[in-house]
């Protein structure tokens, strides 16, 4: 999948479903990556995390894990237009290797890892709520000391 699609993404309607391509020039926080495609940059909330505050134990530790998964990288995006409209558009991430789109996802890596939380969200993400029961069974990250 490259990037050149029939419809510019910037005039996509909101809640649609749009996949693309894009890289990775910029990472905020856990939670927010700035790409760039078609010319264009913009930035993404990862969806259906809890993104840490700067203070939290594991706010640090989930910017880097996501820097060193996606910065400077492809990512292929299942992505909707953020219905707030705070950023452009909110996703599940995945880094590309080889052409291939890994098969965990960021927002699934940043959880299994106990990072950070699931956060409930109006579409259907019951596969990142199950990652999350499966690192609090573990007791990773966060989970450890509960």
């Amino acid at each position: 999948m490259g990037l050149a699609l029939s419809m510019p993404l910037i005039s996509a309607d909101r809640g649609a479903l749009i996949a693309f391509r894009a890289k990775v020039v910029g990472v905020r926080d856990a939670g927010h990556i700035e790409v760039q495609f078609e010319g264009n940059k913009a930035w993404v909330r990862l969806s259906g995390i809890e993104i840490p505050p700067a203070d939290d134990p594991y706010g640090a530790e989930a910017k880097s894990y996501v820097s060193q998964r996606c910065f400077g990288k492809t990512v292929e995006l299942d992505a909707r237009k953020d219905p707030e409209g705070v950023v452009r558009f909110v996703a599940m991430v995945y880094t590309v290797t080889n052409e291939k789109r890994d098969a965990l996802s960021v927002n699934e890596g940043l959880i299994a890892g106990g990072l950070t939380r699931f956060k409930s969200e109006n579409i259907d993400l019951s596969a990142l709520e199950a990652v999350q029961l499966q690192a609090k069974a573990q007791k990773r990250g966060r989970w450890a000391s509960e």
